[in-house]
């Protein structure tokens, strides 16, 4: 998995599709509490991939990825109205 850019505030995010189809920007790193297990998924024999977000039950101790409307600090232009 490659990262790439957030275009508002330049943070390094990797690029997820959820279970529900929608794409989403996810942390490239794990913190502890986070609520998404990343699983790459391959199709067929072709050499595209993508990944999956699999939204989980957030454990304290447990480190996992965040989605990045979560950290990111312009989250309030991006928000969907």
């Amino acid at each position: 998995m490659r990262p790439a850019e957030c275009r508002s505030c330049k943070a390094p995010v990797y690029w997820a599709v959820t279970t529900a189809g929608n794409r989403m920007p996810v942390d490239v790193d794990q913190v502890p509490g986070g609520n998404i297990e990343l699983e790459p998924m391959l199709f067929g024999t072709e050499l595209r991939s993508q990944t999956v977000a699999h939204i989980v039950k957030p454990e304290p101790e447990v480190l996992r990825y965040r989605s990045h409307f979560v950290s990111c600090p312009d989250r309030r232009e991006w928000k969907r109205r």
